[in-house]
C-alpha cells in the first residue's frame, strides 16, 4: 500500500451563508463526522493543499487529517461542487476506525479496451462502473482493474 496522504486543516467558526467569504479566501469549508467522532466538527482547508490530496486519494484512499496536533483518519465521503464552474463548495470527511471494516464503492477501470476492440472488431461497453467492497480502511483498493475480455490465444 502507498503512504497515507496527510492534510493540515483547522477548525471553522464561520457557518451558514458566511462561508462564501472563506471560499473567496481560498478555503474550502468541510465537516468531519463518523463513528469515531462524538460530535460533528466544522473544519476549513486551503484549496491549494486539498487539491493534490483529492487527486491522489480520491474517495477510496484513507487521508490523515492534522487538526490541533491530533491525527484523524478519514475517507472523503462527499465533495459538493458548483453546478456550472465545478468549484469545490464543501467537503465531507468520514472519520474511520482503522481496525473496523467499512463498506465503500470502488470504481472499476477497464484495461486494454482499444486492443480488444480492434481484435474483436466490436465496441465494448462495461456493464458495471463500480463495485461495493468491505475492507479495512487502509486496504481499500484505489480502483478495481478489469481486463476487457480474456485472450483466447492466437488462432
Amino acid at each position: 500500500m502507498s503512504e497515507t496522504p496527510t492534510l493540515a486543516i483547522s477548525l471553522r467558526q464561520v457557518v451558514g451563508k458566511q462561508v462564501k467569504q472563506l471560499r473567496n479566501q481560498g478555503l474550502v469549508p468541510g465537516i468531519i463526522y463518523g463513528p469515531t467522532q462524538q460530535t460533528n466538527v466544522n473544519v476549513q482547508v486551503p484549496w491549494f493543499d486539498l487539491r493534490p490530496v483529492l487527486l491522489h486519494a480520491g474517495g477510496t484512499e484513507m487521508i490523515a487529517l492534522q487538526l490541533d496536533g491530533q491525527t484523524i483518519n478519514v475517507l472523503v465521503r462527499d465533495v459538493h461542487r458548483h453546478p456550472v464552474r465545478g468549484d469545490v463548495l464543501h467537503i465531507d470527511f468520514y472519520a474511520v476506525d482503522v481496525h473496523t471494516k467499512v463498506r465503500i464503492t470502488v470504481p472499476i477501470t477497464v484495461l486494454e479496451t482499444e486492443s480488444t476492440r480492434k481484435r474483436l472488431g466490436a465496441n465494448i461497453f462495461p456493464l458495471l462502473s463500480a463495485i461495493e467492497v468491505e475492507s479495512l480502511p487502509a486496504e481499500i483498493p484505489p480502483a478495481y482493474r478489469s481486463r476487457s475480455a480474456p485472450d483466447q490465444g492466437s488462432r
